[in-house]
This record gives C-alpha cells, sequence and structure tokens, in this order.
C-alpha cells in the first residue's frame, strides 16, 4: 500500500493540511473535518483522510515540542513518542563526533539534533512512512547531512554501514503503557545493541523515564533529563558517554547534579515545621535518588517537609536554584477548612492552585469550593501538608 507521499503530490498535500488547521480552528468535529477534506479536487480514502487530520491535530499541538511543527509531517502518535528540540540539541551536543548513528529514528527529531553537532549521520527506522515524513522534515529544517534508511536495527547491511559511526543513539520501541516499566521490554534489548554496534566508542539509549533500571546495570550511567523542574526523559549512557554513575541535567540551563559512585549519599536534611520559603523538589531528583547532593550544592540550609505527592523542602532565606520550584511563604494555618479560606482572603486570593495530594477527580471541585468565596486578585499556591495548610506567592 503506497503513503500518503506516494499517493499524492507534496505541494496538494499541504494545501489540504492548512485547509484542515484552518477547520479544526473553526470548531468544526472530526467527523465533519474528515468530510470535508479533498486533495486537490480529488477524494482521498478515510486512512487516508484520518492522517492528514491526524498531521493537522499534531502541528496544532506541537508547538511546544518543535521551531518548525507547523511545517513538519507528523501525525498525533509521531507528535507523542517524538523528541523535543530542547532535548535533541542538548543530546546532539553529548554525542558530538564526526560520524554518528541514530537507531529508531522516527520522524527524525533527534537525528536533527546530532546532526547539528555532527558531520555525518546515519539513521534508521523500520517504518517506511516515518523515514519518508522525517526526510521531508530534514529538508524543512535544512539539515543535508542525514542518509535515512528503512530496515530493522540489527540488520547486518545497515550494521556495516553504520561501522564509521563513533557514537551511536538507540530509541528501541517498548510497550505503549504497562504497569511497571522493566528493562526487558526494550526491542531490541541493550545486550543486543551493545553487541551489534561493540566498534562504537560510546552508546546512548533513550528509555522510559519511569524504567526501574537494576544497580549498574553494564555498567552505564543514568541521566535524568528535567524540563520545567519535571523528569522528562532518561538516558542511558555507554563506553565513553558515560561520565558518572547518576546525574540530572535541567533544561534549558544545562546545570547538572551528578553522583560518581553506585551507593547512594547520606541525606542531612532534617524534618521541621514550614519556614519563610518552601520549595518543590524537581521530580528528576527524586527519581534519581540525588537529593543529598543537591542539598550539598546550596549554601542556605534546608528543611524536609511531609507531603505524600511532592518532595518539599523550607528555608528561611530564598535559594535560587533550577531543579527547585520555590515559593515565598504568606500564611501557615491549620488544615481545617475555614482556617484555609480565612487565611486566603487574608492574602487577597482571587484564584487558587492546589498543591496536595487530592485525588484528580475531586480537584476542581475542592479548588472551585475556595474559590467561590474570594474575591481577591492575586492567584496563590495552597500546599496542604500532614499538620497544616500553607498558602504562598
Amino acid at each position: 500500500m503506497k503513503t500518503l507521499l506516494e499517493h499524492w503530490d507534496l505541494g496538494q498535500i499541504e494545501e489540504t493540511i492548512l485547509a484542515s488547521i484552518g477547520l479544526i480552528k473553526a470548531g468544526m468535529s472530526k467527523e465533519q473535518v474528515i468530510a470535508a477534506i479533498r486533495i486537490g479536487k480529488k477524494l482521498p480514502d478515510i486512512s487516508e483522510r484520518e492522517e492528514i487530520l491526524s498531521i493537522a491535530r499534531a502541528r496544532i499541538r506541537g508547538k511546544e515540542k518543535f521551531e518548525l511543527s507547523g511545517q513538519m509531517l507528523m501525525n498525533e502518535e509521531d507528535l507523542r513518542f517524538a523528541t523535543p528540540d530542547i532535548v535533541a540539541d542538548y543530546r546532539g551536543k553529548k554525542l558530538k563526533c564526526r560520524t554518528a548513528a541514530e537507531l529508531g529514528c522516527g520522524i527524525g527529531g533527534q537525528s536533527f539534533g546530532i546532526a547539528r553537532h555532527c558531520k555525518k549521520v546515519i539513521s534508521i527506522d523500520a517504518d517506511a512512512r516515518k523515514v519518508e515524513y522525517a526526510r521531508h522534515n530534514a529538508g524543512i529544517a535544512g539539515l543535508s547531512n542525514i542518509t535515512f534508511f528503512t530496515g530493522e536495527i540489527l540488520d547486518k547491511d545497515f550494521v556495516k554501514k553504520a561501522e564509521s559511526a563513533e557514537h551511536v543513539f538507540c530509541d528501541p520501541s517498548r510497550a505503549e503503557s504497562s504497569a511497571e516499566r522493566r528493562i526487558e521490554e526494550l526491542s531490541p534489548g541493550i545486550n543486543q545493541v551493545l553487541h551489534s554496534y561493540s566498534k562504537a566508542k560510546g552508546i546512548g539509549f533513550e528509555v522510559p523515564a519511569q524504567l526501574q533500571v537494576p544497580a549498574g546495570l553494564f555498567g552505564c550511567e543514568r541521566e535524568y533529563i528535567s524540563i520545567g523542574r519535571k523528569l522528562n526523559r532518561l538516558t542511558l549512557y555507554f563506553g565513553d558517554l558515560k561520565k558518572d554513575f547518576v546525574s540530572v541535567v535541567s533544561l534549558p540551563t544545562e546545570e547538572r547534579i551528578s553522583r560518581q559512585k553506585e551507593e547512594p549519599s547520606a541525606i542531612k536534611i532534617r524534618p521541621s515545621h514550614c519556614k519563610e520559603y518552601l520549595h518543590v523538589v524537581d521530580t528528576a531528583i527524586m527519581k534519581a535518588g540525588l537529593l543529598p547532593e543537591l542539598s550539598y550544592g546550596l549554601s542556605e540550609e534546608l528543611f524536609l517537609l511531609h507531603e505524600k505527592k511532592y518532595t518539599l523542602l523550607t528555608s528561611r532565606q530564598d535559594i535560587i536554584s533550577p531543579f527547585l520550584e520555590s515559593h515565598k511563604v504568606l500564611a501557615r494555618t491549620s488544615i481545617n477548612g475555614q482556617d484555609i479560606l480565612n487565611a486566603l482572603k487574608s492574602a487577597q486570593a482571587g484564584t487558587v492552585v492546589l498543591r496536595s495530594s487530592v485525588k484528580p477527580e475531586e480537584y476542581w471541585e475542592e479548588r472551585r469550593s475556595f474559590e467561590k468565596e474570594l474575591s481577591g486578585d492575586k492567584k496563590l499556591q495552597l500546599f496542604i501538608l500532614e499538620s497544616e495548610a500553607v498558602v504562598c506567592e
């Protein structure tokens, strides 16, 4: 079966995608947009119309991931799994060399980041449609130093083509979702890739961020990438790409915290009540087990607060760190609803962001129960701890 680009003229496809975006923004339903889709004056089959609709939706939603999202070919599933520009560029710097290879390139996002820092990139994916989109997207990005192939990652002919690659990056396929992320879900397995591409000086693997990585797995480094103080990606590095045992990098600043040994460091943060400032710890720091290293790097003394959903620290002075979301405390009160409401009114709150262990299905009901009584003009944060509630800027 021919792909969209094989079957239709690219210029006409683009016109149809743009027209579909207009219909979506005008409020038309999925069924209405699909019924209206034409390429030129011809009616594509239903699967092609659904693909065009999905591309249109992905372009609308892709602005946060891609600077060129408005021109790229990708459907909604592609967008979901694609590597954002900010991550691709950071990892491209790490993989910098003369020739690099990407295994499982999808629509090309990570390959583009690598290509901006390497002279030559060799990329492969098993899905011919994705490879077609990747070639198109590379042209949009102005990158001519990537050669794309369709095939399996462990195909002997491709492995031979990639022998010149100093660094290899692999994004293996895995189960879309499961109760527990396991290393055994990766396909091909890490050992298989390490064996097939043993001539490379260094190899990086993208794996699910929530993956439980066995201690000391093959002697790799676990690097957790954080965006907006939230865990975004987990990369395993081998060979000369490995620098530490475990690390966290905050983007876009690229500030880094790491530990070189396997044994966790002792934590010296004492429990306490809330003080003048409250800090939400980056989820990547907690996943990596680097809270002690974070605290050692800060001059201000920190204290630990108890809350189920977040890891919270408190201090007497403000702290500026890409790994901490810091708030000035305006009021502390009991967890009684009326006491909380009185504290919010005194702080001139108009809207309230709840930061507690409230169930998702109950969040808006509880939030509105406070906001309907408020008439202020400030948007404040409300942290509900075990024994007290804290109102913050």
